[in-house]
């Protein structure tokens, strides 16, 4: 059997080995497509990887994520990266979330450029059953877990009932939404004006006697009680509700 030249279409001769190299290699990738789809997944995995990161960081449930990608033009144009390019945030201190931009470098190749990516990512975080307003104190069957979309304002969000139980609401927090650190502050344990009780313990021997705080504290804070048996200012710190103990 002769191996005879093929005529294309368009008359042209084709050699047997042509046809055999068309044959075993159809699908080779152009460098400029290859460089496009590289681009691409490295800084797809950079954004999953910095968004399970800070599930971790805020001990939250891994994220559902979907992310979104606009190429500039020109990168059909660059060289393909001998290694994997390197991607970081061009603004680290932006949300991981909503329009974010990374910076896409290769060394090797001398090319930098910025591309822009739509990022969509839902959270479960705990949210209140009901609307509270400044002054409420949030107890845990005020609690729910919701998946939540992450907005761009969501910096600084409470990720666990922890960060909730026993605060005080600075701001009104509406029912179902996430909630926010601004939106709280320590829960004042006593009040300028009530009556409190001061305990004192020390090596087994332990008294309490009535006294009225002179200031609004929070846990820990140190505020001037008066004691009512003594009629003597002192200074104290709260260790519960309505309860403190003297400064030593």
């Amino acid at each position: 059997m002769t191996n005879k030249p093929t005529i294309n279409n368009c008359g042209t001769l084709i050699s047997p080995f042509s046809l055999l190299l068309l044959l075993l290699f159809p699908l080779l990738p152009l460098p400029a497509a290859a460089s496009a789809n590289q681009v691409e997944q490295a800084a797809r995995q950079y954004l999953q990887q910095q968004l399970q990161q800070f599930a971790a960081a805020q001990q939250m449930k891994p994220l559902q994520s979907k992310i979104r990608m606009t190429l500039p033009s020109g990168v059909k144009r660059l060289a393909d990266c001998p290694q994997k390019p390197d991607i970081s945030l061009a603004n680290p201190s932006a949300p991981l979330w909503g329009r974010v931009s990374l910076e896409v470098r290769c060394p090797a190749a001398d090319w930098r450029f910025f591309l822009r990516a739509r990022v969509e990512a839902k959270a479960q975080l705990p949210v209140l059953t009901q609307t509270l307003h400044r002054g409420s104190i949030i107890d845990a069957q005020n609690i729910e877990w919701r998946w939540l979309e992450l907005q761009a304002s969501d910096r600084d969000i409470v990720s666990s009932q922890r960060e909730l139980i026993g605060k005080q609401v600075a701001r009104r927090i509406r029912a179902g939404e996430a909630i926010l650190l601004r939106q709280l502050s320590q829960s004042d344990w006593v009040r300028a004006g009530e009556q409190v009780i001061i305990q004192v313990s020390q090596e087994g021997f332990e008294a309490q006697m009535p006294g009225t705080a002179l200031e609004s504290a929070s846990r820990g804070e140190v505020i001037r009680v008066r004691n009512l048996s003594s009629q003597k200012v002192i200074k104290a710190y709260p260790i519960a509700q309505g309860i403190v103990t003297p400064q030593k």
